[in-house]
C-alpha cells in the first residue's frame, strides 16, 4: 500500500512538474530546514523515477484505451438502438463458435499421435474458447 501511495505522490509531482514547465527545482520535502527537490531525487535514484514514471504511464494508457472502448461500444449501441450487452450479443458473443462435441475431441485426439491418456473432460477445457464479455456492462 505505502508502495502504491509513493507512486501516487511521486507521479503527481511530475506530471505537475511536467505541466508546469519547471526544472527539477520543485520541492517534494522539507526535513529540518532542509528542501528536498525532485531534481535530488533524479540525482539520487533515476531508475526509480523511471519505475514510477513508466507504472503512471501504464495506468494511464489503460483508462484511455477502456474509456475509449466504452465510448465506442455506448456510441454503436445508441445507433443501433439497444444495449451495450444487446450490442455485445448481437455482434460479438453470437459470432464466437461453439465449443466442439465430444465426437469432434475424440476424433482430432485421436488423429494426432500421442501416449497420453487424457479424458474428454479435459480436451474440453484445453479447447474450449472463451466468451468475450464486457468488463462492465452497462444498459443504455
Amino acid at each position: 500500500m505505502n508502495k502504491l501511495l509513493l507512486v501516487a505522490a511521486l507521479s503527481s509531482l511530475l506530471s505537475l512538474n511536467a505541466s508546469d514547465g519547471a526544472s527539477g527545482g520543485t520541492v517534494i520535502a522539507e526535513i529540518d530546514g532542509v528542501k528536498l527537490t525532485l531534481a535530488d531525487l533524479e540525482r539520487k535514484n533515476p531508475a526509480r523515477l523511471f519505475q514510477v514514471r513508466n507504472t503512471f504511464h501504464e495506468a494511464e494508457r489503460k483508462a484511455v484505451d477502456e474509456f475509449v472502448e466504452e465510448y465506442l461500444l455506448e456510441r454503436q449501441a445508441k445507433k443501433e438502438n439497444v444495449t451495450v450487452t444487446e450490442l455485445l450479443q448481437r455482434h460479438v458473443n453470437s459470432t464466437i463458435a461453439k465449443d466442439p462435441s465430444d465426437d469432434a475431441l475424440r476424433v482430432y485426439y485421436e488423429g494426432i499421435d500421442t501416449d497420453r491418456n487424457v479424458s474428454i473432460a479435459n480436451l474440453k477445457q484445453m479447447y474450449r474458447v472463451p466468451k468475450r464479455r464486457p468488463k462492465r456492462q452497462r444498459e443504455h
